[in-house]
């Protein structure tokens, strides 16, 4: 069953008219395309960092590729030990996410794009400051098999997965763009949607698609950045063969570290946390000794 924008993500689609045409375009066009739910909950994480008396629990709001390598950073941390008793990282789905999530704090630190919180939170930098900001990183395609010439002969033969949030710039809005070949219409396109990446994946390994958006992985579990040499990983930290990956025209936007201002106090010791990890090629945002 096709399923259409709520009046939250079309808002959110709204944030520059170029997407929003854009989205319209391929929304209408992939209303007579063949398309499966396999619709899995989003989920958290978390971790005790201090048997102490601290009450406090560190909210982290971040995606579950930033995840892969943010919690254990956060979980070994003597800064934060001394602060809170347990680290909880939650990736919700980004329609969950609301204005007074941001205004109260209910998310300490955040990652996130600024579009995305703006769409949210018009005046989100009122409430947070911003701590580090990455680099743009690339997405590919993941083929089963060896893709011989990326053209419309060889991606109409495949099962294509997606996300089925249309607000995923790097799981639903690039890798559509990246559709748009010629001689090639959407509707001849076998589109499977997934609530989530894990459930992505999990359908790839089932053989359920053959196909599917991905952004990849350094050797330290980072996404990767123009500068970084092969061999790529999956978010299972499986290598995956070059001939089974085609990048994608454009890059997706890195995101920022993102600090509420109640706990401001704490904003140069995890930009500088952050920083010290060398796991992400950004630049700290805060004006630190």
């Amino acid at each position: 069953m096709t399923r259409y924008l709520t009046p939250l993500q079309f808002r959110w689609a709204m944030t520059g008219l170029t997407a929003a045409l854009l989205l319209l375009a391929l929304g209408w066009t992939l209303a007579s395309a063949p398309i499966a739910f396999d619709i899995q909950p989003y989920s958290s994480e978390r971790c005790a960092i201090n048997n102490g008396n601290q009450p406090q629990s560190l909210t982290v709001l971040a995606s579950p590729i930033v995840a892969k390598a943010l919690l254990p950073l956060l979980c070994r941390s003597p800064l934060l030990a001394a602060h809170y008793q347990q680290v909880e990282l939650h990736w919700p789905a980004l329609s969950e996410l609301q204005a007074d999530d941001l205004i109260l704090g209910k998310y300490a630190l955040v990652w996130a794009r600024p579009e995305t919180l703006k769409a949210v939170l018009h005046n989100f930098e009122a409430y947070y400051t911003e701590l580090w900001a990455n680099p743009n990183y690339r997405v590919f395609w993941i083929s089963q098999s060896a893709i011989p010439r990326w053209n419309a002969t060889f991606v109409r033969q495949q099962q294509i997965g997606l996300l089925a949030d249309r607000n995923s710039y790097s799981g639903y809005q690039l890798p559509l763009a990246s559709l748009q070949l010629p001689d090639l219409s959407l509707s001849e396109l076998t589109l499977r949607f997934y609530a989530d990446r894990q459930a992505l994946t999990d359908a790839f390994a089932r053989g359920e698609i053959s196909l599917y958006p991905a952004v990849l992985l350094n050797k330290q579990g980072v996404a990767l950045s123009d500068t970084d040499p092969p061999p790529y990983y999956d978010v299972s930290g499986q290598p995956l063969p070059m001939a089974h990956l085609h990048p994608m025209s454009g890059t997706s936007n890195g995101g920022s570290f993102y600090l509420h201002n109640s706990l401001a106090p704490l904003n140069c010791e995890l930009a500088g946390l952050l920083k010290e990890s060398r796991l992400w090629h950004g630049v700290i945002k805060v004006p630190c000794p």
